[in-house]
């Protein structure tokens, strides 16, 4: 599961060129020059271009896994911001909701907090897991979601995944 770049749905812009319109966006391995993909939807089914060209409003709604340097260019190829060790995992508190009929799984990230949220009314539960060995939740290998509209947030301390 991939995690949105939220700032990325704010208008990029700076002092010079104002909005960057058709700017770019390269993500790369955090602290290389290897380019690390991104995604469309959240559950990596559709990669995106990398470099990422903005959109009419200077925007993008990307989603990514892990730690990237990000570096944002105008329309010249100009660098007008370079940002290493920018994280997508989850762990700012990001909401994942969950459709049980077509994703019936989610995997908790590596660490921090995450909420999740059970969308559709089918009877299928979504089951969450942690996503390190020897990690539990709340001292149980998973948890289930059964209900629509549940919602749980999930905080890591030490190897315990704990319902808060």
């Amino acid at each position: 599961m991939a995690t949105q770049f939220d700032f990325l749905l704010s208008q990029v812009r700076t002092a010079i060129d104002g909005a960057l319109i058709n700017g770019t966006l390269t993500f790369y391995e955090a602290g290389t020059t290897t380019l690390k993909p991104v995604y469309l939807d959240q559950f990596k089914t559709t990669q995106a271009a990398n470099p990422y060209t903005l959109d009419a409003n200077s925007t993008a709604q990307l989603y990514g896994a892990g730690n990237y340097l990000i570096v944002i260019k105008n329309t010249n190829g100009t660098i007008r911001y370079s940002r290493d060790n920018i994280t997508a995992s989850g762990e700012d508190g990001s909401m994942i909701v969950q459709d049980a009929s077509t994703h019936p799984t989610y995997t908790l990230p590596d660490g921090g907090s995450v909420i999740v949220c059970k969308s559709d009314a089918s009877a299928t539960a979504v089951v969450i897991s942690p996503g390190v060995a020897g990690q539990t939740i709340n001292g149980l290998a998973t948890y289930s979601l059964t209900v629509q509209g549940e919602t749980v947030n999930f905080s890591l301390s030490n190897s315990t995944w704990y319902i808060t």
